[in-house]
């Protein structure tokens, strides 16, 4: 009985000790009263300027405090600061703590309130947006706009803008200002004041010249009659209108249109000749310079080497070569056809001897022609005065001085090409040089900075880039060139930059890394066809790898003329240089074949982005070719290596491109180098 006893009273004390035991504070609930006392103290204050947080109070020892967000901030406003408590070395959050932070904005004075200003402003149209910004706006304020406030039609619009403190609602000031947008009409199309024309029973009128199409939402209409047939002065109108149905008129464009009787007289045919009086030669054209300059083969007796470089008397034509005016153009077309077809030419000297102009390696001459074999001689110097193509050069003190004169008047009269106050619808106005990709390739850095128009076919997409061709009938040959657009080009420019497209370029000359190239494209995306913009011309097929032996790679020279201005003669002349034939396919797409691979380099660079990219050291006889390829890969995304094509005969197709100075051919696939067996 006493041991049963003795048992009950050891498990009763032990049940008490347990349960006294339990009701002892745990580890666990230690730290939640510790994790209950961490706050973010809410705080007022005064805008100066700086930045303010809150800060975290009770954070216990063995915690952390991480920010969600930004806690840092120093514009009036209310904000909410936010933390999450972690235990230092554990990835997920106990407990998250957030406070207000308030920055009261500065005090308004009414001096502060009379600094912020919203004037009005007058802006030309671009096609660009245009706004009014509100001035001296002080912070701690904010300029909230009310309605629209960028614009880029033409007109007045009216901007709004309310001031408040920042995160206030109080509207403490009001600023209207109005913003005019004004457009030069005349600056896209314009009409001349007067015209005379001659009657010839058929429809007179003055056409507008269109400069650049108007902007989006007007148009260009008639106002009444503007073409007439019978002898007489007209009004002619024409009124630049809003394109909707009100046809609102907002400018007007006026002329006077003369249609008066014809009484001309054709002076090339009115002075007579006779090549068995008058002294000179038949001769054959060897090359057309400009309107008054063409080179003619005579006899080595006449001028030693055969060519005569004949400078046309009593005239000077616009510059058609070099330094191109207007009506250069056409002046030097009008020579070249009527020589062209002509059954024959005679040139004579002013005098009984041939005399040299001042430059003394050219001859005042009068060119004469037979349009046929029955036609009687004309005049082709008077002719060119009479066609309005030439400005006065001594035009009275020579053999056919009177009848040049009387020539040169009549064009005058007639206000025909240079006499017509009309500019030239040939000739490009703007600030760019129209050129070819030819002599851009051969003559690079004469352009070297300046902005360049020309056109050219995309056959390769390359690194925010393009390269283009072009092929000149005159020498046979490709030229090409590589025309930078960056990874910021606008996508309608990017969209028409594609292999096969026939591209108007407008852009600029430049050197980078030693190489030339094309870029800051201009292009105007409302009006992508306009002179001034980088424009699709149309789609073509992509231009052939041409085929070239490493013989002719490295050793051809080309021999290439050009018409260029001469300062010390003001005028041009024939220029002859050679090149090498690899100057000449630069950037161009070439093939060669049966070239042995002797040696290899490889980038090794890992951190490179040309890391494995190889340059094959090829010999073809004696030759060395060098051949730069990309990173090239098989079919399952291996590297191919250098072993791949060690000490076999290949051929490729690629690019020209040079790398420190040395011509290399670029190969970017592989499937553009093939082993042959």
């Amino acid at each position: 009985m006493k041991k049963f006893l003795a048992l009950i009273a050891i498990f009763f004390l032990s049940f008490c000790l347990l349960s006294c035991g339990n009701n002892q504070p745990s580890e666990e609930g230690n730290d939640d009263q510790l994790l209950e006392k961490i706050t973010v103290e809410n705080q007022e204050f005064a805008y100066d300027g700086q930045n303010h947080t809150l800060t975290i109070t009770n954070l216990p020892e063995g915690y952390e405090a991480l920010a969600v967000g930004s806690v840092n901030y120093k514009e009036p406003g209310t904000y909410t600061i936010k933390y999450e408590i972690y235990k230092i070395g554990k990835a997920t959050p106990i407990k998250t703590v957030e406070g207000t932070l308030i920055i009261l904005p500065p005090d308004t004075t009414e001096a502060d309130l009379a600094k912020m200003e919203l004037k009005d402003q007058t802006v030309e149209y671009d096609e660009e947006e245009h706004t009014i910004e509100v001035t001296n706006l002080i912070e701690g304020y904010v300029a909230i706009p009310v309605g629209e406030v960028n614009f880029t039609e033409i007109g007045e619009h009216q901007i709004t803008y309310q001031i408040k403190k920042a995160y206030q609602d109080e509207v403490l000031k009001t600023l209207t200002a109005n913003l005019t947008i004004n457009v030069t009409w005349t600056n896209y199309v314009s009409l001349a004041a007067e015209l005379s024309v001659y009657y010839d029973g058929g429809q007179k009128t003055i056409n507008p010249i269109n400069r650049f199409a108007l902007p989006l939402g007007y148009k260009l209409k008639a106002d009444g009659t503007v073409k007439y047939t019978e002898i007489g002065d007209y009004d002619i109108v024409y009124n630049i209108v809003t394109d909707d149905e009100n046809e609102e008129v907002v400018y007007q464009l006026k002329g006077v249109l003369h249609i008066v009787e014809l009484v001309t007289h054709d002076y090339a045919a009115a002075v007579s000749f006779d090549t068995l009086l008058r002294p000179g030669l038949e001769v054959t054209v060897k090359t057309f310079i400009d309107g008054d300059t063409t080179h003619f083969n005579v006899p080595d007796s006449v001028v030693e080497g055969g060519v005569l470089k004949a400078r046309y008397i009593a005239i000077n034509t616009p510059e058609s070569t070099g330094s191109i005016e207007p009506y250069g153009k056409t002046a030097s077309n009008f020579t070249k056809e009527k020589l062209s077809n002509a059954y024959k030419i005679y040139i004579e000297p002013d005098g009984a001897n041939w005399e040299a102009d001042s430059t003394g390696s050219r001859y005042l001459t009068w060119v004469w022609y037979k349009p046929d074999a029955n036609s009687e001689w004309r005049n082709l110097n008077i002719e060119i005065l009479q066609n309005g193509l030439a400005l006065a050069s001594n035009t009275a003190q020579n053999t056919y001085g009177d009848t040049a004169q009387k020539a040169l008047d009549q064009a005058k009269s007639l206000k025909l090409y240079l006499y017509s106050g009309e500019k030239d619808p040939t000739f490009y106005y703007g600030a760019g040089i129209k050129t070819t990709l030819k002599d851009i390739s051969l003559y690079t850095e004469e352009f070297s900075g300046k902005k360049v128009i020309f056109e050219a076919t995309v056959y390769k997409y390359h690194d925010n880039g393009v390269y283009v061709v072009d092929y000149d009938e005159e020498t046979g040959q490709n030229y090409g060139m590589y025309v930078y657009h960056g990874n910021s080009a606008a996508g309608g420019l990017i969209g028409i930059l594609t292999p096969g497209n026939r591209i108007y370029f407008v852009g600029t000359v430049s050197e980078f890394n030693g190489t030339w190239q094309v870029s800051g494209l201009s292009y105007r995306l409302m009006k992508p066809n306009a002179e001034d913009s980088t424009h699709l011309l149309e789609e073509v097929d992509l231009p052939d790898y041409i085929t070239v032996t490493a013989s002719d790679f490295v050793n051809k020279t080309l021999d290439i003329s050009r018409l260029v201005y001469i300062e010390d003669i003001d005028d041009v002349d024939e220029e002859t240089k050679t090149f090498n034939y690899a100057d000449i396919l630069m950037n161009t797409p070439v093939k060669m074949e049966n070239l042995e691979v002797v040696d290899a380099r490889t980038t090794t660079n890992e951190a490179s982005s040309s890391y494995g990219a190889m340059t094959l050291i090829c010999k073809s006889g004696n030759i060395t070719i060098n051949i730069r390829t990309e990173v090239l890969k098989d079919e399952a995304g291996e590297l191919i290596t250098s072993d791949y094509f060690l000490n076999k005969t290949i051929s490729i197709q690629g690019i020209v491109d040079k790398y420190e100075g040395s011509y290399q051919i670029r190969v970017y696939r592989l499937i553009d180098i093939t082993i042959n067996e």
